[in-house]
């Protein structure tokens, strides 16, 4: 399953939730800020009032903020407040605006916080401390106030930065809800549309999203991240020669050298092998090795792993070999394509081949248990002391310990040292007694050692 989260890097945007909401939250220095115009008289108790002496406090701030002195208007207004107390809560909010223009956000939200307390149903100091809040990613102190906010004053951003906050914390009905809120109130917004069609995804709800993709993709300019989610839910539908289409105009419309490009190619990638349009995977596959952002290496190694499993013995070396010389790759990861090539020349029957590159494994990374083990399996036959020997240095190493001991026992058995393959076993089981088969194994051996006894 592709992982939503990474897939989807959609702008989920708080929609300048000053600049949406009141403008003169962030105004650009470069102009003179403007004073909040506040009304004579309360509405509804959630604006405050501006007595004549407080209109004077506000009228010399604007005569500084003309002149671009930021500083001295705060100091106006600080000595404002001890003045004049009824219009604290307008005297407050308007300090706060100024402390943002001036990135003094904690300075901010204290003001904010004081003009609330002043005035407890301001609904424009509610949704401006909000904003901060959910920039901050303090969704839950966002929430009290968009939702005591929207009561007075229903609007699609402060739905949106409610349902924000509720797809971040993954309360996904409620994300929804207020999406679909913000939508009705703004169903021109992207923004919206994207976190709805996010939540739909994260509750699984694949028509719906369908419906909303379909919605955007009509309504702007192609989008490499859409196409992406659009190969997702076709995945999830069972959809993977759409998926692969989408992935396919994904790539065309990003570029080449990003990386998210890179996590396209990937993608494609395993849908190719996916189908089993092996040639397009290994194409694929080799314009990603080539670049030096490489995926994970346990993705790669199980992709080639698959190709080798799939009869691309030949794919296999190519990339393997490329993957070598990536500056990208690291001790471990070239042990395991040591490892790749080593199993690519036993399906072409090159033993001496195999074994260099089996070699060059342990060498890579001398904790490669199963490099041991392959060089052990290749000498079995010709040289079963040194195959033993490799097998128990595999056992020392923890991921391959029970298949070294077992494969132990297995040379053991075939020259009749009945005592030692049991004792190979017995440590095997030990440290996996669930391993399908081995107490099976180790009763068999167990009986073979008391028959031996008893004809002695």
């Amino acid at each position: 399953m592709l992982n939503i989260k990474k897939l989807f890097v959609l702008s989920l945007k708080l929609l300048a939730v000053f600049s949406t909401m009141h403008a003169e939250a962030s105004v650009n220095l470069s102009v003179p800020l403007p004073v909040p115009s506040f009304s004579t008289a309360p509405i509804g108790m959630h604006e405050p009032q501006v007595n004549v002496s407080g209109q004077q406090v506000l009228k010399q701030v604007t005569r500084l903020l003309e002149l671009q002195d930021l500083q001295a208007a705060s100091i106006e207004l600080r000595q404002g407040l001890g003045e004049h107390k009824p219009t604290n809560a307008a005297l407050l909010y308007t300090l706060a605006t100024i402390e943002l223009q001036q990135n003094q956000t904690k300075s901010a939200v204290s003001s904010l916080n004081q003009a609330l307390a002043a005035l407890p149903d301001f609904t424009r100091a509610q949704s401006v401390l909000a904003g901060i809040y959910t920039q901050q990613g303090e969704f839950d102190m966002a929430r009290p106030l968009l939702q005591a906010a929207i009561k007075r004053q229903a609007s699609a951003s402060l739905y949106g930065m409610l349902a924000y906050g509720y797809l971040k914390q993954q309360v996904y009905l409620a994300a929804k809800a207020a999406y679909q809120q913000a939508i009705v109130l703004d169903g021109l917004n992207n923004s919206y549309l994207k976190g709805l069609l996010q939540v739909n995804i994260a509750l699984q709800e694949w028509s719906s999203a369908e419906s909303i993709l379909q919605t955007l993709l009509s309504q702007q300019t192609m989008e490499a991240e859409l196409l992406l989610v659009r190969a997702n839910i076709a995945q999830h539908r069972g959809e993977d020669i759409a998926a692969i289409n989408s992935l396919q105009l994904a790539l065309s419309l990003n570029g080449k050298t990003s990386s998210q490009t890179n996590n396209i190619r990937w993608q494609l990638a395993q849908m190719y092998l996916k189908v089993g349009a092996f040639g397009s995977a290994n194409q694929t596959l080799t314009s990603l090795v080539n670049q030096e952002t490489l995926p994970e290496p346990k993705q790669i190694v199980v992709a080639l792993d698959y190709l080798l499993i799939m009869g691309q013995a030949k794919q296999v070396k190519q990339l393997a070999s490329s993957l070598l010389s990536n500056p990208a790759a690291n001790q471990s990861f070239q042990s395991e394509l040591w490892m790749l090539l080593g199993r690519a020349e036993l399906t072409f029957q090159r033993d001496a081949n195999a074994a260099s590159a089996f070699a060059k494994a342990v060498k890579a990374n001398p904790l490669n248990g199963e490099a041991y083990i392959q060089q052990a399996l290749l000498l079995r036959s010709s040289n079963q002391q040194q195959a033993q020997i490799l097998l128990a240095r595999a056992a020392d190493i923890e991921t391959s310990a029970v298949r070294a001991l077992t494969l132990q026992a297995q040379i053991l058995l075939d020259i009749k040292a009945y005592d030692r393959a049991l004792l190979a076993l017995t440590k095997a089981y030990r440290l996996a007694p669930d391993t399908h088969g081995l107490k099976e194994n180790l009763s068999s051996v167990e009986r073979l050692v008391q028959l031996a006894q008893t004809q002695l």
